[in-house]
């Protein structure tokens, strides 16, 4: 599956809106890029 996240201005801000997107669609399975106390 695919989703626009949106258009961001750096790196880190696109790798947070990932996370967000993977913790809501993949709950615990999600691979992210940063903790979740860190967002």
């Amino acid at each position: 599956r695919r989703a626009l996240l949106g258009l961001h201005l750096d790196e880190e801000d696109a790798a947070r809106a990932y996370d967000r997107a993977a913790r809501e669609f993949y709950k615990s399975y999600a691979k992210c890029n940063f903790e979740e106390k860190e967002e």
